[in-house]
């Protein structure tokens, strides 16, 4: 009687490894997850960033608030000073008739 005391004990105790094991692994899966959810919502937030700023380009352009500029520029305050999403927009124009059909090519960077 006095062995199976013994028995008991250790297969509590190896259930209490298994246990304490797998909740290891399924809390380093779970910060995991919560990483690669954060980076998401972050290259979502700059995507649509850009795409404002893209949208408040041409709108400026279309009404004349600026012109292009002459040559290749890098225009830094597209956005406002505290940024759209936290993120702040560039423009680098591309020299004159670097576009398709003689237009102006433009690209808009958002790092985030």
């Amino acid at each position: 009687m006095a062995n199976q005391k013994g028995i008991i004990l250790m297969i509590v105790l190896i259930f209490i490894i298994v246990l304490s094991i797998t909740a290891a692994v399924v809390i380093g899966l779970m910060t995991n997850q919560a990483r690669i959810a954060e980076y998401q919502i972050k290259r979502i937030r700059a995507f649509y960033t850009a795409e404002a700023a893209h949208t408040y380009v041409l709108e400026q352009l279309r009404t004349g608030t600026k012109s292009p500029p002459s040559g290749a520029e890098t225009w830094l305050d597209v956005l406002p000073p505290e940024g759209l999403n936290g993120y702040q927009a560039d423009v680098a124009w591309g020299a004159p008739n670097s576009g398709p059909k003689n237009t102006r090519a433009f690209n808009v960077t958002v790092d985030y």
